[in-house]
């Protein structure tokens, strides 16, 4: 039988020990994935708390506003030389231009 490829014999436990690694950092990952979500999603519902006390701007009432400022994050999002501001930055920041692009106080 001809040789297809020129692999080293790999044990039963070295492959085991492989796929158990693979499979945990699979896992890890995708518990950060998890956790980094549900501190966006908690940043976003901080920031549209404030802007309701603070500004009288409810981004929930009102889906108009609400997709601009959506929309605005992720164009922000999409510049390179944003790409080491904070969550934080783009939430305030697309805010900022939501307000002044419909004329907020």
């Amino acid at each position: 039988m001809q040789k297809i490829m020129n692999l080293d014999p790999v044990s039963p436990d070295s492959m085991g020990d492989a796929i158990v690694n693979f499979a945990c950092h699979k896992y890890f990952s995708i518990q950060e994935e998890k956790k980094a979500s549900e501190a966006w999603k908690h940043d976003i519902a901080a920031f549209k708390q404030y802007a309701k006390l603070n500004e009288g701007i409810d981004y929930d009432a009102s889906p108009e506003l609400l997709d601009a400022w959506d929309m605005e994050v992720k164009r922000l999002a999409k510049d390179p030389a944003n790409a080491e501001k904070s969550g934080a930055w783009f939430l305030s920041e697309a805010h900022k231009n939501v307000k002044a692009r419909f004329n907020l106080k």
